[in-house]
């Protein structure tokens, strides 16, 4: 379980971690403390995750794909939605593949999002009630996922040709 924890000087850090692939399937967990960027740490101060709050595994995984956290394990590997469990990436495809959801994607402020924390500034905008940490998380992996298709599909083409 990824726990957040406030750094004394200020800003956050995540103790701990999820699973993360590495080539051949295996899973390497994290058992170390995880440094966050500023724009993860701007993340956590906006949607008022507290000090030991358990991060969600979606929010986690975003933040890994946005490359606002880091840790030694992180650093050593290519980051793209292929290191995430695959029970995450199936319930960001099928969740952002709703029709329940249809209208929020197509919201400008979606369109424009890249990041988890931009992401959760529009649904927070356009959903005002609750908290909207695991839908912003499943976009911006859905995100995530549909670019690194595009980018396999257009190195095919390069290939091919």
């Amino acid at each position: 379980m990824a726990t957040l924890r406030h750094r004394v000087n200020g800003g956050f850090y995540i103790h701990k971690g999820y699973p993360i692939r590495r080539p051949g399937n295996a899973n390497d967990m994290f058992f170390t403390t995880i440094q966050t960027h500023p724009r993860a740490d701007k993340f956590f101060e906006d949607a008022a995750y507290t000090d030991g709050a358990e991060i969600e595994p979606e929010v986690f995984y975003a933040l890994v794909l946005d490359g606002d956290i880091t840790s030694p394990s992180l650093i050593r590997r290519e980051i793209t939605p292929e290191i995430i469990p695959t029970h995450v990436v199936m319930c960001a495809a099928a969740f952002t593949s709703t029709i329940k959801i249809e209208h929020i994607t197509r919201h400008p402020m979606i369109l424009q999002s890249k990041y988890l924390h931009q992401f959760y500034l529009a649904i927070k905008h356009i959903l005002p009630r609750g908290k909207p940490h695991s839908l912003a998380a499943f976009l911006c992996i859905g995100k995530h996922l549909q670019e690194f298709a595009y980018r396999k599909e257009c190195l095919a083409r390069y290939n091919n040709s």
